[in-house]
């Protein structure tokens, strides 16, 4: 019973996500953690739900808000949204101030609603946890002036050293970062970004006698190899370079390319296919968590081709790989530094270098015996990588805070 629960752990989140909800549910039905998530938004369950990342207007085909409790707070932001200057909302300073929380949980650091969060717990004195996707490498790659640099370090030292207790990594790239600004190693807790693992394993189950049937209503072969690109099309997910890698290899027989998502670059792109004669690539729009899977029981390759950017770790990876997918990725991704082990499950290639993207399709394409082999071994990698460590961590980190209190 929740009166017998020893912590109560309050969530400050943006929106339902539904990489995070299936997390709450199973935090929430963990005997000793009394969960209450508050939402800065809405979007992903409300029918007017939209998003410039994706778009198209969208709801989520899986339940975002069963299972756990959550409230979500007036947001007074004149453009609200995921993104920079979406949050500002102030009722979570009463919500934190008036219940007697032991810890809170705030999953981001750069909006409002977060400070908000920050401050009422110091001044209530709940400890705080802080669970982010960032790593190094945005700044590395993008080349900030040195001054914004010296003071995103003092912003950052400061937030870190006086009003966080624990820090939940979400990988290695991420735990780095907190390395880097000074969090001793015992204050930093593995929380790996997983994605729900046993709706991937089950839901693909679903399709495992209906491959032909999804191949012909998508007008390819029994024996098509299917690379499958899944990401917004904007600049930083680079969905041009799977596209002008793929007409290296065009020659290939029985090979196509879906190229899954929309957004600002997806009609320059399907016009580029066209002219250049692409015939193999194939643009299916923004799919839906479980139409999506739908596309992954058909693909052989999952390729992505990012360039660093804030929220970079790429769940799709995770997705692919529950899947039973091997991927091939770019060394700006966080996620290959702990998922993808080099010619076991996938491959890394040098952000740019289409010619390395292209020859690392090409040399699955052709073995198919090492194709089969990645694939086990993506399924083995995940299966490792998922919420069980999440809780026990968690677990771990309130404890540690509570003796530390």
């Amino acid at each position: 019973m929740i009166q017998n629960k020893k912590y109560k752990l309050a969530v400050v989140a943006s929106h339902p996500i539904q990489y995070q909800s299936p997390l709450w549910r199973r935090i929430a039905a963990h005997p000793e953690i009394d969960l209450m998530v508050y939402y800065c938004l809405d979007w992903g369950v409300s029918d007017k739900s939209h998003s410039r990342f994706f778009g198209v207007k969208y709801k989520w085909d899986v339940p975002l808000l069963e299972g756990y409790n959550f409230k979500f707070l007036r947001n007074y932001s004149p453009n609200p949204g995921p993104f920079l200057g979406g949050f500002a909302n102030p009722g979570i300073f009463w919500e934190l101030w008036k219940n007697k929380y032991d810890a809170v949980l705030v999953l981001g650091w750069m909006d409002i609603t977060f400070w908000f969060a920050f401050i009422a717990a110091k001044i209530k004195g709940t400890p705080v946890l802080l669970r982010t996707v960032n790593s190094l490498s945005y700044d590395k790659a993008v080349k900030r002036p040195g001054l914004l640099l010296f003071f995103k370090k003092i912003y950052l030292k400061t937030l870190f050293h006086k009003f966080v207790s624990a820090f939940l990594a979400i990988g290695t790239w991420n735990r780095n970062m907190y390395l880097h600004y000074g969090i001793p190693p015992e204050r930093i807790f593995h929380f790996p970004y997983g994605v729900n693992n046993e709706f991937f394993f089950e839901e693909i189950k679903k399709y495992e006698d209906k491959q032909l049937d999804i191949r012909k209503e998508l007008g390819i072969g029994p024996k098509t190899k299917v690379i499958t690109y899944a990401a917004r099309f904007v600049e930083e997910k680079h969905p041009e370079h799977v596209v002008r890698a793929y007409e290296k290899i065009k020659s290939l027989p029985d090979t196509v390319v879906f190229m899954v998502g929309d957004g600002p670059m997806k009609s320059e792109l399907e016009r580029e296919a066209k002219e250049k004669g692409l015939d193999g690539i194939k643009f299916l729009g923004f799919k839906n968590q479980k139409e999506l899977v739908r596309i992954y029981a058909v693909t052989d390759i999952f390729v992505r081709a990012d360039s660093p950017h804030k929220g970079d770790w790429g769940a799709t990876v995770n997705e692919a790989m529950a899947c039973g997918l091997p991927v091939i990725c770019t060394d700006t991704i966080s996620s290959q530094a702990d998922l993808i082990r080099r010619g076991e499950n996938g491959f890394v290639y040098r952000l740019g270098d289409l010619d390395a993207l292209a020859e690392f399709i090409k040399k699955l394409v052709i073995d198919s015996k090492f194709l089969e082999s990645m694939k086990k071994k993506s399924i083995e990698i995940i299966s490792n990588w998922d919420y069980k460590q999440d809780i026990d961590e968690l677990v771990k980190a309130l404890k540690f805070i509570k003796k530390k209190s």
